[in-house]
């Protein structure tokens, strides 16, 4: 009896990761995550290795915070800072539509892409890798074509975003709500920055 208890508990891991489905994942991150209205993500990606920050609230509407750079967007207009330079490039969203900002993974694509595989890298750590698809073509949102998540313990902890035949991937460090306010995604240069307004 007691080596089968034993046995049990060697393979409790294995046993608990196997019982979790595509769909049950998903759902487990759609609950935890869309409920936000407001995000802080902080996040490193191979142009950025540096960690940065994004602050973001629905309405395409964020402040991405990097080394030196700060990028504020109100939904409509689109300020690139410069700190060190002291300099500010203004363009609108129109000009950008085929930016992505990684905000959008968690207000629209996880609760409107449909999980097709989950994949176990490591059952005894509980991280495995979930894949999200559009469910059609006209369903594609910011371009994105395929998106895996990287899921430890229910969190997830990286994202390969997969959009225009090119991939890019974002290490999560942290995941959390927050209280984003209309003010933190606007930008007023001060008069000592030079600018260059791309919207005339």
């Amino acid at each position: 009896m007691k080596i089968l208890i034993i046995i049990l508990l060697l393979f409790s891991p294995f046993i608990i990761v196997a019982q979790q489905t595509k769909e049950s994942v998903h759902q487990t991150l759609v609950n935890q995550y869309t409920k936000y209205k407001g995000i802080q993500i902080d996040f490193a990606t191979q142009n950025l290795p540096d960690r940065s920050t994004i602050f973001a609230t629905f309405g395409n509407k964020y402040q991405i915070k990097t080394s030196g750079r700060t990028l504020y967007c109100d939904g409509v207009t689109i300020w690139n800072v410069d700190t060190q330079k002291k300099s500010v490039v203004i363009s609108s969203v129109k000009q950008n539509r085929n930016s992505f900002s990684i905000d959008e993974v968690f207000f629209n694509i996880i609760k409107n892409y449909i999980p097709t595989e989950l994949k176990v890298i490591d059952a005894k750590q509980k991280r495995s890798v979930l894949t999200l698809l559009p469910k059609n073509t006209e369903s594609i949102i910011q371009n994105v074509n395929r998106l895996n998540l990287e899921v430890t313990n229910k969190s997830i902890t990286g994202i390969v975003i997969e959009m225009n035949a090119q991939s890019e991937y974002f290490r999560i460090f942290s995941i959390k709500e927050k209280n984003v306010k209309a003010i933190d995604c606007t930008f007023t240069p001060p008069k000592n920055f030079s600018v260059v307004d791309l919207r005339k």
